[in-house]
């Protein structure tokens, strides 16, 4: 009897610590996120309308909003719907919102995901200006 209940309080501690183990590993990759990523979850302020999608074609590479589509609910194209969950998609939209092919295609993205990146530019130009601050005060204190 002895035997059997170190075997089972071993075998409890492994399971705790492997219950650990995913733990942490759970909160890494949600750190690993930061700032820097996508999440739809998230309203972003910004210039653009949240809720809209928003169109760009390579000749002119500004976003308009969609003539066509006023939200990601209205695209019935399975593949363009999931990654507007994600970021931007590059592909043509028949008027019912069903796929097409992707030739000539323009850039589509929500209003939301355009406010990440407005925040997202303005927080790396920022850490950019902030850095080259320091390194300008750090050059004059060498002279």
């Amino acid at each position: 009897m002895h035997v059997m209940e170190i075997h089972m309080k071993k075998t409890a501690l492994i399971l705790c610590l492997l219950l650990i183990g995913f733990a942490f590993c759970a909160q890494a990759a949600e750190r690993a996120k930061g700032p820097h990523t996508y999440d739809q979850k998230t309203a972003y302020d910004g210039p653009f309308k949240s809720s809209l999608l928003f169109v760009r074609y390579e000749r002119n590479n500004l976003w308009y909003p969609s003539k066509r589509f006023q939200s990601k609910s209205q695209i019935s194209c399975a593949e363009a719907y999931l990654a507007l969950q994600k970021g931007p998609w590059l592909g043509n939209l028949d008027d019912d919102g069903s796929c097409l092919g992707v030739e000539e295609a323009p850039q589509w993205a929500t209003g939301n995901y355009l406010n990440f990146l407005f925040n997202k530019n303005k927080l790396i130009n920022s850490s950019h200006q902030k850095t080259a601050k320091d390194t300008s005060k750090t050059e004059d204190s060498d002279e």
